[in-house]
């Protein structure tokens, strides 16, 4: 049997900048292990295992669960895009280039004005490091891609099987993808509201008046039509209301 080899120079080299490498983390996908909604942070469990590759072998390792990742949403100029999160959701995590504790607890403002923010110090030599990590949401593998398949012509928001915005090249659908009926316009309907109201203003009169189509034979209103200028007469003329939404507008 051959003797084992001992490690030389090189050997040893290769194996401290490969230890050292399986220290330094960049981007996994991660499942959400708990959610603060107030805090926008998450628990996370990274999905792939570290391996190394020791003289004894390979070795697999479990990463545990990252508490408190900051959980990272579209925001800018006043505006953002936000979604309930919940626990299993998937997301990406990019592993920050030095410790982001101080920046993240506010150490780089300056004053009350939000945009006076400055550099902060990392108060520690650590490099892409397991604790800093980002979340962003929505790293799924291929077993749990979407289906059916996002839609090839416009963009969707909403839930997924259920209510959903279609934004496409020139038409908006609520709902859903083939909505059959365009939403009705507040100035258009009233201008047909319009039409009715004075097509009624000319026959109101004659409906709430006193009759004067004399029953044939005698020369007076029947006693239906006596009956129904009564009843006419005590109905208020409706006035129209601009049937207009406050908050949502369309052309």
């Amino acid at each position: 049997m051959t003797a084992p080899r001992s490690p030389d120079m090189a050997d040893i080299i290769r194996q401290a900048i490969e230890d050292r490498l399986a220290e330094v983390h960049v981007c996994l996908p991660g499942r959400i292990d708990a959610y603060d909604a107030d805090l926008q942070k998450a628990d996370v469990e990274p999905l792939i295992q570290r391996l190394q590759s020791t003289v004894d072998g390979e070795l697999k390792e479990d990463l545990p669960i990252i508490p408190g990742v900051p959980v990272v949403w579209p925001r800018a100029g006043g505006y953002k895009i936000t979604m309930p999160v919940a626990k299993g959701d998937r997301c990406t995590l990019l592993f920050c280039e030095r410790s982001i504790e101080s920046y993240q607890t506010g150490q780089g403002r300056r004053g009350d004005d939000t945009t006076l923010i400055k550099q902060t110090d990392p108060d520690t030599f650590e490099m892409h490091h397991l604790t800093d990590p980002v979340a962003f949401m929505g790293w799924y593998n291929d077993a749990e891609a979407l289906s059916p398949a996002p839609d090839a012509d416009d963009m969707v928001l909403g839930k997924h099987g259920g209510a959903v915005i279609h934004i496409g090249p020139d038409l908006i659908e609520l709902y859903q993808k083939g909505a059959a009926e365009f939403v009705a316009l507040a100035d258009k309907v009233e201008t047909e509201l319009k039409k009715i109201t004075a097509m009624t203003d000319a026959i109101w009169p004659l409906m709430t008046g006193t009759p004067v189509i004399s029953e044939p034979g005698n020369g007076s209103p029947s006693a239906f039509q006596a009956a129904l200028a009564v009843a006419l007469g005590v109905v208020t003329q409706p006035s129209i209301t601009k049937p207009a939404a406050t908050k949502v507008k369309a052309t």
